[in-house]
């Protein structure tokens, strides 16, 4: 398993870090290689951590200074990007946190780091606490009324589809000024919605079918996509223009300086 990560910051500092982990199970045990690469010194760091317990979910966020995700043994892992360091926190068992399948969403939203999973006809927003130590539950969404409003959704499913569930995807989720005020961008069969919890109303953002694209009061998504996409872009022309240039020899002589971190993993109870 493998993820390449790029921490930026603006704000704090004209310097980019990125971050490629690579989990490894064999005879050795399971343990975490972890390369880091500062834009500042142009220089790489080669370090190795065991793993928490538990196989890791592919789903990683960088946030608030750190690469987040999580595992199957419900231990929520987190990689410190300054300290370099690797922390793993035992969960309560409530909220339960479903396998990786029924994670639609996993991001952060003005500075919340945000877990939506799909349960039964809807599915529930989950926020981390600050300390990292448990979930918060902040709401629960039944999604029949949206299904009723666009019957696409029934009728793209065939005998082989997935569920009706599966036929819509979280793109982004915005967080209002109140508590609980969300909104969600979904995708569904030929369309690009919005849905507002608080309000509950539903708005088409983009009609595949017609050209329709609705962006008044969206700026911060389109941006949002932008981002990724940029993103996305240099992660691939950083990596064949940097680690695609590193022989086996130069890779070899780095791993001879690996630093080991054994000592500095935590593992924090409940």
């Amino acid at each position: 398993m493998f993820g390449g990560y790029l921490a930026f910051d603006p704000s704090k500092s004209p310097h980019y870090i990125v971050v490629l982990v690579s989990y490894i199970r064999n005879s050795d045990g399971c343990f975490y290689l972890i390369d880091i690469y500062s834009s500042e010194s142009t220089s790489w760091t080669h370090m190795r951590a065991a793993a928490p317990p538990g196989y890791p979910f592919a789903k990683k966020v960088f946030w608030n200074g750190s690469i987040h995700w999580m595992s199957y043994d419900n231990v929520y892992i987190q990689f410190d990007v300054d300290a370099e360091k690797l922390i793993g926190t035992r969960m309560p068992s409530n909220p339960k946190i479903l396998c990786e399948e029924r994670i639609w969403y996993f991001g952060e939203c003005c500075g919340h780091l945000l877990l939506v999973q799909c349960c039964d006809m809807g599915f529930r927003i989950l926020e981390m606490e600050r300390n990292y130590c448990y979930w918060i539950e902040k709401y629960q969404v039944n999604l029949s009324p949206i299904i009723s409003l666009f019957p696409e959704i029934e009728r793209s499913r065939h005998m082989c589809d997935p569920p009706i569930i599966r036929k819509i995807a979280v793109l982004c989720v915005v967080k209002g000024a109140n508590e609980k005020d969300f909104t969600l961008v979904l995708s569904i069969p030929g369309k690009i919605v919005s849905y507002n919890l608080k309000c509950k109303t539903v708005k088409v953002l983009c009609d595949y079918r017609t050209g329709f694209y609705e962006c008044s009061g969206y700026k911060h998504i389109s941006s949002a996509i932008l981002q990724c996409l940029s993103y996305m872009l240099f992660m691939y022309f950083f990596l064949v223009n940097k680690i695609g240039k590193v022989n086996a020899y130069e890779q070899n002589q780095s791993r001879q300086g690996l630093k080991s971190y054994q000592s500095k993993l935590v593992i924090n109870p409940i």
